[in-house]
């Protein structure tokens, strides 16, 4: 999964809320100034998720709710059950 993968530059803020994702996950994102600051990904059933790493590049800190995250070769990797919720934010330097 890839969050904003084809948003133009010249949209440096947007959001949504809530949309389907192909394996069975809601996502929900924001972007702010060009850079996505913010991700929460709810599974619906269980599954592992696979994230193309969002804040790669971007700087700043990254925080994740879960411990469990694994980073290989730029993706993050997270076991989930139904229900759970992984979010994921951005603190600027």
């Amino acid at each position: 999964m890839r969050i904003f993968p084809a948003v133009s530059d010249r949209w440096r803020d947007a959001s949504f809320a809530d949309l389907r994702a192909e394996g069975g996950f809601k996502v929900s994102a924001k972007r702010e100034d060009g850079r996505t600051t913010w991700v929460s990904i709810t599974a619906t059933v269980d599954q592992t998720l696979r994230l193309r790493n969002p804040f790669a590049g971007l700087g700043g800190t990254v925080t994740w709710s879960r411990d469990d995250v694994s980073m290989i070769e730029g993706d993050c990797f997270a076991k989930m059950k139904a229900g759970e919720t992984l979010t994921g934010s951005l603190t600027q330097p």
